[in-house]
């Protein structure tokens, strides 16, 4: 693998961790990661070519712009909420405020969940405000995207950056990223808190009594799992360590992998190979909805991973 390869590799695994952490923090409340990010944000973008400041250090009460780039007479609200209340609240304010006037163009830059489609927004409020939201919206796979375009030279001190200020403990050199970010997106969805509601399902581990329900199927599935397993269980150890996910949230994504699998095996007669089959295409659908590159063997891991830990398919109670 040529250095090139292997730097945007490393960016992309940084940025996407990154973004994970901020996305956990914020479900608890932690929202100080946000502030922490801002200037975590005005120093990666000088290889965008801006020349930034955090305003909010010389003017606690900054409304609606966080990063500015007086040269080029920037604006940026740094964000991890994505959603058209927020946008348009920013937008207004923007606009709103007249010591505003010396910047041409503002950017919302969501460091948390990725862009929507905002095809049918009308953010301008009928050409009230200058805003394009094709441009002026831009998320961490804009980023990772705009880099992937950049050569092994202009990659190099990117890499020294993140890794100087990112805790990073997976080895970008043996593991593919498109692995990483596939297990990332999993988490993510899997403890979005629109996806639980609860249920009174089995919690216990028993793959024992799992051979004897799937008997005629259990030795194909741990056959896929074992020639998965040298590929996938190192990366998928790493992230979940990495992500921080409090015990609420760890129950949460089981308790949602245990209904709508068991709705799946339900659909497909207590076939666990067919429903398993369907439920990697779901998460793949789900997935590559953000326009963003995965790989299918890692959804199918994650999933034979957690069947083993009985959240996929879970044992009926007794």
């Amino acid at each position: 693998m040529d250095k090139r390869d292997r730097y945007i590799k490393q960016v992309s695994i940084s940025l996407a961790i990154l973004r994970t952490n901020i996305e956990q923090l914020n479900k608890i409340n932690l929202t100080d990661s946000n502030i922490i990010a801002e200037n975590f944000y005005r120093d990666l973008l000088v290889f965008y070519r801006y020349k930034l400041d955090n305003l909010n250090e010389t003017n606690k009460n900054a409304d609606s712009i966080d990063l500015v780039d007086k040269e080029n007479q920037i604006a940026i609200q740094v964000t991890s909420r994505n959603d058209t209340t927020k946008i348009h609240k920013t937008i207004k304010g923007f606009y709103n405020n007249p010591n505003y006037d010396e910047y041409k163009q503002l950017i919302l830059l969501l460091i948390g969940k990725s862009k929507l489609e905002y095809s049918k927004t009308d953010f301008t409020k009928g050409n009230l405000f200058s805003f394009d939201k094709k441009d002026d919206i831009i998320d961490i796979d804009d980023i990772i995207k705009k880099f992937s375009s950049y050569t092994a030279k202009k990659l190099e001190p990117i890499v020294d950056f993140l890794e100087s200020e990112i805790d990073i403990k997976i080895n970008a050199k043996n593991t593919k990223s498109n692995e990483v970010i596939t297990i990332i997106k999993m988490i993510e969805y899997l403890s979005d808190d629109k996806n639980y509601k609860s249920a009174d399902i089995n919690e216990e581990s028993d793959p024992d009594n799992k051979r004897l329900r799937f008997v005629e199927y259990f030795d194909f599935l741990m056959t896929k799992y074992e020639r998965l397993y040298p590929n996938y269980a190192g990366t998928l150890l790493e992230i979940k360590n990495l992500s921080g996910i409090d015990g609420v949230r760890i129950r949460k994504i089981n308790v949602y992998l245990q209904n709508l699998s068991d709705d799946y095996l339900t659909k497909y007669s207590n076939n666990p190979k067919e429903a398993l089959s369907e439920l990697v295409n779901y998460f793949e659908n789900e997935i590559s909805s953000s326009n963003t590159n995965y790989d299918k063997l890692a959804i199918e891991f994650y999933l034979l991973d957690e069947l083993i830990n009985c959240n996929v398919f879970p044992n009926p109670k007794e």
